[in-house]
């Protein structure tokens, strides 16, 4: 809302400022006339809103409306026009912004300024700023930026406002008169709270560089570009490489650098488990132990259950072959029945659990095994990097930090 109504307000000034421009169209061009038989051509160049519109009411010829420019940067022109081309002629060098400008380019561009200036009196901004920019094509003269800057002002285009800006005041106020080259400062001045600038740089070799999805460079490289202030994403990406996306928020007037490095999908990569390594393979330890041990007690079991049947045997016999041999009169016969089923149901449980430790263990080191993870770049280039040294007088180690 805040750029909204800024661009508005300026919006305002510029069709004031046109209105007035264009309405001195007529008497300038009727001035220019009569400068020509005068020689007063230097006091009629001095409002450069309407430098460039011909008047088919006025009996000017090109020479007249060249003569019109600030400073006689117009005379210059159509004489480079009506020379070899090369911007020059009657021995002398025509202004950067006429150099090389042919006679039908001038024709061309004057007609084109002068449509723009009629859309822009009737507030159709978007016609005006068309026929600036078709104009421009022609001759980028700053008279003609200077123009599209006040028409794209009420299209709440800061960035192309301020580009216009600058390239009408890229040669000073002598091919616009000083009151509109101090106007235009003042708009610029504005519209910096509306823009802001990014430099975005790359290393990378072959690295594609972009800004908002568009695409800047192939790296290496750098360019710096004018946006709109508000969030703006730059990325990088490369065959082998992991892509590269960063968001920035800028303020009016900032100029942000962003500097892009590209890894690869290795050098991202780290490993780690689930849990300490000592856990799993305790339980898997505990596991084997107590099948072990299961194993122990059920062989325990088998010999205690053997010396039990040979004691009965012999008990049978010595009590004269009955087969009958009486436990109670025998309590040692009897508690060796009863360790060896003691240490029978103590295996069956150890068999069980031993079994269930041994599993949960070996199905904890499975799931604990070594899972690759991806780290950002910022967090490659904080690690710390640790390189041992070794030399005939001792050794050492050496720490490196990225940052």
């Amino acid at each position: 809302m805040k750029g909204s109504f800024l661009l508005g307000l300026l919006g305002g000034m510029c069709i004031s400022v046109m209105a007035s421009a264009i309405g001195d169209t007529r008497a300038w061009a009727q001035g220019a006339a009569q400068g020509a038989a005068q020689g007063a051509a230097q006091d009629v160049s001095q409002d450069t809103s309407a430098l460039l519109t011909s008047d088919s009411d006025s009996d000017m010829d090109m020479g007249d409306t060249a003569d019109a420019v600030g400073n006689d940067a117009m005379d210059e022109s159509a004489d480079s026009a009506q020379g070899d081309g090369q911007g020059q002629s009657n021995g002398h060098t025509s202004n950067p912004w006429s150099e090389g400008v042919s006679k039908a380019d001038i024709a061309a561009a004057k007609e084109l300024f002068a449509e723009g200036n009629e859309h822009l009196a009737d507030s159709l901004f978007v016609k005006a700023a068309e026929r600036y920019r078709s104009a421009i094509e022609h001759w980028q003269h700053p008279a003609i930026y200077f123009n599209l800057a006040l028409a794209l002002m009420n299209l709440d285009q800061p960035v192309a406002v301020y580009e216009a800006l600058e390239k009408a005041m890229e040669h000073g106020s002598k091919p616009i008169d000083e009151q509109k080259y101090r106007r235009a400062q003042e708009y610029q001045n504005l519209i910096s709270a509306q823009v802001a600038w990014i430099t975005v740089a790359s290393d990378e070799d072959g690295a594609q560089v972009s800004l908002d999805g568009q695409v800047l460079f192939v790296g290496p490289g750098s360019k710096r570009v004018l946006v709109r202030k508000g969030e703006h994403y730059v990325g990088a990406t490369k065959t082998g490489y992991v892509p590269v996306n960063k968001a920035h928020v800028l303020d009016g007037r900032d100029d942000v650098r962003v500097d892009l490095s590209m890894y690869t999908v290795e050098e991202l990569t780290r490993y780690r488990r689930r849990w300490s390594l000592w856990a799993p393979w305790t339980t898997t330890t505990l596991g084997v132990l107590l099948v072990g041990s299961a194993g122990f007690l059920h062989w325990s079991s088998h010999d205690g259950f053997s010396e039990f049947d040979r004691r009965v045997e012999e008990c049978s016999i010595a009590a004269g072959g009955s087969m009958q041999c009486d436990l109670d009169v025998n309590p040692d016969i009897r508690d060796v029945r009863d360790r060896a089923r003691l240490e029978q149901n103590l295996a069956i449980g150890a068999y069980v659990a031993g079994g269930v430790a041994l599993t949960t263990g070996l199905l904890l080191v499975y799931y604990n095994r070594l899972q690759p993870y991806r780290i950002t770049a910022e967090e490659y280039e904080r690690e710390a990097v640790i390189t041992p040294l070794v030399g005939p007088d001792g050794g050492g180690v050496q720490a490196t930090w990225r940052f």
